[in-house]
């Protein structure tokens, strides 16, 4: 799995994409069972509301934090996104 992470000092955003080759192949395939996206994605929310709440003890109290799947298809779009713990978007609520 790769990731990029950078952080813009201006808005206190935080963004982490990570993708992985063959990812939403996987998912559109359904090799990726429901419980494990909801693993994937429950762990995405708390890692989110965990740095941004770690913010203020690194001098940035209003830190924002976007955290995304990136689809390895197209890196233009996503499969998931959260930010602060409130997800965006999420490709698996598309296919039911």
């Amino acid at each position: 799995m790769k990731f990029d992470v950078s952080f813009d000092e201006t808005t206190s955003l935080m963004t982490i994409t990570m993708s992985e080759d063959g990812m939403a192949n996987r998912i559109v395939s359904d090799l990726v069972s429901e419980e494990e996206w909801t693993t994937i994605r429950d762990g995405m929310v708390d890692v989110s509301t965990s740095i941004q709440d770690l913010g203020p003890y690194y001098g940035f109290p209003d830190t924002s934090v976007q955290i995304s799947i990136l689809n390895d298809s197209q890196e233009d779009r996503v499969l998931f996104s959260v930010l602060d713990g409130t997800i965006l978007y999420d490709v698996m609520e598309e296919q039911e």
